[in-house]
C-alpha cells in the first residue's frame, strides 16, 4: 500500500493498493479515499497510472475487487478495460489482460 496524498499540501487522504494478487503476474490494484475527496477524479487517475506501471512492471493481469454496492468503483473498472470475472469472498471482482 502507498499513502495518497494531495500534492500541494501533503494532507493524507486515503492509499493507494498495488500488490500479489493469488499468482506472480497478478496484481490488484486499487484506492481507498476519504469521503469528501471522492468524484474528484482520483480513482480514474490512479487506475490509469497503475496500468501503465503494470504494464512497465511485466505484469499479464490486474485485479479491482470491490464492494458489490460500490458503483462507482465498478464504473471505473469497466471505462479503463476490467471485465467482471465473478465474487470472491462477498466481493465483485474484475480482471483486465494485459
Amino acid at each position: 500500500m502507498y499513502a495518497l496524498h494531495i500534492k500541494d499540501t501533503g494532507e493524507l487522504i486515503g492509499h493507494v493498493i498495488y500488490h500479489p494478487f493469488s499468482g506472480e503476474d497478478r496484481y490488484e490494484i486499487g484506492w481507498v479515499i476519504a469521503k469528501e475527496w471522492w468524484g474528484k477524479g482520483f480513482a480514474e487517475e490512479i487506475t490509469r497510472a497503475l496500468i501503465h506501471k503494470a504494464m512497465r512492471d511485466g505484469l499479464r493481469c490486474l485485479v479491482i475487487e470491490c464492494d458489490p454496492n460500490q458503483e462507482a468503483s465498478k464504473k471505473i473498472a469497466l471505462k479503463n478495460g476490467f471485465s467482471y470475472s465473478g465474487r470472491l469472498n462477498n466481493l465483485d471482482v474484475y480482471r483486465l489482460k494485459l
